[in-house]
């Protein structure tokens, strides 16, 4: 008779705790969050920082939900609240389980030709074969695929180019709204936008040499794959449409190399 109660004690211990760690890791999944899912390279401070300086509101990391130390620390400005203002990653595995009803992504990207050609040394179709390029474009498809599956109507979608070429205003503008997220030092910010821009570069410039399109001559949509050999871009472009049909169709084909 013992042994039968202490089974059944053991049971029930063991579906209590069962329980309690169900409800707790469901009641601490991630849930009314604005996460930025980006590539590297492809404006990520920029965006980010435009959100603080607007917001005066923490950036934050994604999955850990704690402040983005690096990134505040690019304008240094005082935070009217402890809540990051958008959650960032670069890595759409950690979006896996995350509920798309529950949570809100904006998808920062670029055009994949510039980015190869920042990151690696490529001068034949055979470089385009190497291994560690092929994991970086699989990597870069992975973000479209995450994004394309989150629910449409908690997701948005910026180009980087869209972002340095647009009324940045009007787009960041439109960026807060989906967020809603009241732009409360919005005229500040446009009063002192140069400034920031500023502080944000020299950021740049103190950590690592900057060249290129990150520079105080402005940003570039084509400054890595301009003037490359076109047989290289076209190539890059046949593989992306054979790969990713719908993807290049739907956004990647306004960086076709005619």
């Amino acid at each position: 008779m013992n042994r039968i109660l202490k089974f059944y004690n053991y049971v029930f211990l063991l579906f209590f705790m069962c329980t309690t760690s169900f409800i707790y890791c469901a009641d601490n999944k991630p849930k009314n969050l604005v996460i930025l899912l980006s590539s590297f390279r492809s404006g990520t401070n920029l965006l980010t920082c435009t959100l603080n300086a607007i917001t005066r509101k923490p950036i934050g990391a994604f999955p850990s939900q704690m402040i983005h130390e690096r990134g505040m620390n690019r304008l240094k400005l005082d935070s009217i609240c402890p809540t990051p203002v958008i959650y960032r990653t670069h890595y759409a595995n950690t979006l896996k389980g995350v509920s798309s009803d529950l949570n809100k992504l904006i998808f920062l990207t670029r055009n994949l030709k510039e980015l190869l050609f920042r990151n690696y040394l490529i001068t034949s179709l055979q470089d385009l074969q190497s291994k560690v390029v092929k994991s970086f474009i699989n990597t870069y498809l992975q973000r479209f695929k995450m994004y394309e599956s989150w629910n449409p109507d908690n997701r948005y979608f910026v180009f980087y180019e869209d972002l340095i070429t647009q009324e940045n205003e009007e787009l960041t503008l439109g960026i807060l709204d989906f967020m809603d997220e009241e732009p409360t030092f919005f005229y500040d910010y446009i009063e002192h936008k140069e400034e920031y821009l500023n502080t944000l570069l020299d950021s740049y410039i103190n950590s690592r040499n900057m060249n290129g399109a990150s520079s105080k001559n402005g940003p570039k949509t084509l400054y890595y794959s301009k003037n490359k050999d076109p047989r290289l871009l076209k190539y890059i472009d046949q593989m992306l449409q054979k790969k990713e049909p719908l993807i290049w169709e739907k956004y990647l084909k306004r960086f076709e190399t005619k």
